[in-house]
C-alpha cells in the first residue's frame, strides 16, 4: 500500500516519543536518571535550539522513507525554520518551512511558488515558566516500567560528559511498551489518500512534493523485537545525542512476514544561540493558502 510522506510526520513523532519516553522512565533509579532528566528539562527549557537529524524506515532491510532535516527553534519567539530532504529510496524531493510572525510558509523543489498560510493570533499561550514533563506523568510512567529502571547504563564521557544507554529485546521489553510500539506500527498501513477528511490538505493546498512510502500494514503477530536507545549529555547538562532504534515484526493480510526498522539519529545545538533562517517574500511568487475550517490543529 502506497503512503504519502507527510502523513509519517505523526508517525516520526510518535515513535520519537515512544523511545525517548521508554529511556526516560526506563534509566529512573540508576545513577543516570537524574542527570538524563535534567538534560531533557534543560532542552525543553531552552530559549532557541538546532535540531539535526535523519529518520529512517526499513522493510525487510529495503529503506522506504527517509528524511534528513535541520531544525531551527526558538522558542520564546515562536519562529522556526526547517530544511528537510524526504525520500523513498527512489526519489526525493526538498522543502523548506518558515515560521515567522502569525504565518507559515512552504516551498518545495517541485516549484518556485512560495505558499503562504496566514495563522491568525494563537488562541492559546503556555503560562508559567518551566517546561517538561509534568510530574504525574514522570510517575506513571515510572510506575509502568518497574523493573526496567535498573537495566539501564551510565558512562562518564570524555567531553566531561555522560553517556546513557538502554537496550532491550524479547521479554525484556516490557507489556506496555510492547503494547505501544505494535499499536504504532500496526497503524502504519492506515496512513494513506484514504486516511481521514484532509488526507490531501498539505500536498494539494500546499503544493508540497508527493513522496510514497510502501510501509507494511501489519495485521498479524506484531510484536516489538529490540529498543535501542543511547543518548549523550554535555558537560553544559544540555542533552546534545540522541540515537534510537527500534524493531518491529509481524505479517500482513497477504501473510508476508516483515521486519520493521525505524532508525532515528538527532544532534542537538546552539542551545540559546540559534536563530532560525527567514525569507524574504518581495519579488517571488507567492501564492495564499486559506485554512479551511476542521483543518489540521498544528497552527495553534
Amino acid at each position: 500500500m502506497k503512503k504519502k510522506w507527510w502523513m509519517m510526520g505523526g508517525t516520526l513523532g510518535a515513535g520519537a516519543a515512544l523511545f525517548l519516553v521508554s529511556g526516560f522512565s526506563a534509566m529512573a533509579g540508576t545513577s543516570g536518571y537524574d542527570a538524563y532528566k535534567s538534560a531533557v528539562k534543560m532542552n525543553m527549557q531552552a530559549a532557541s535550539m538546532t535540531n539535526q537529524g535523519e529518520i529512517t524506515f526499513t522493510d525487510n532491510g529495503k529503506e522506504v522513507l527517509n528524511a534528513d532535516f535541520v531544525a531551527k527553534i526558538a522558542r520564546e519567539q515562536g519562529a522556526m525554520s526547517l530544511t528537510a530532504k524526504i525520500g523513498n529510496g527512489d526519489a526525493a524531493h526538498a522543502i523548506q518551512v518558515f515560521k515567522q510572525g502569525d504565518e507559515v510558509v512552504f516551498k518545495s523543489d517541485a516549484s518556485d511558488t512560495y505558499r503562504k498560510l496566514e495563522l491568525g493570533a494563537a488562541k492559546w499561550r503556555h503560562h508559567g515558566s518551566e517546561s517538561g514533563p509534568p510530574k504525574r506523568l514522570e510517575t506513571v510512567v515510572d510506575a509502568l516500567m518497574g523493573h526496567l529502571k535498573d537495566r539501564a547504563t551510565v558512562q562518564d564521557a570524555p567531553n566531561g560528559g555522560e553517556n546513557a544507554s538502554l537496550h532491550l529485546s524479547g521479554s525484556q521489553i516490557p507489556a506496555v511498551v510492547n503494547t505501544i510500539g505494535s499499536l504504532l506500527a500496526s497503524n502504519l498501513g492506515n496512513f494513506g489518500p484514504d486516511g481521514g477528511a484532509h488526507a490531501d490538505w498539505q500536498t494539494e493546498a500546499h503544493g508540497l512534493p508527493d513522496i510514497k512510502a510502501d510501509l507494511p500494514h501489519l495485521t498479524k503477530d506484531v510484536q516489538v523485537r529490540q529498543i535501542d536507545l543511547d543518548a549523550g549529555i554535555g558537560a553544559d547538562h544540555y542533552l546534545n545525542h540522541q540515537t534510537g532504534e527500534i524493531v518491529v515484526t509481524g505479517t500482513d493480510d497477504a501473510g508476508q512476514a516483515h521486519r520493521l526498522v525505524i532508525s532515528l539519529d538527532f544532534n542537538l545545538s546552539g542551545f540559546n544561540q540559534t536563530v532560525p533562517d527567514t525569507i524574504d517574500l518581495t519579488g517571488k511568487q507567492v501564492e495564499v493558502v486559506k485554512r479551511e475550517a476542521g483543518g489540521p490543529p498544528w497552527h495553534h
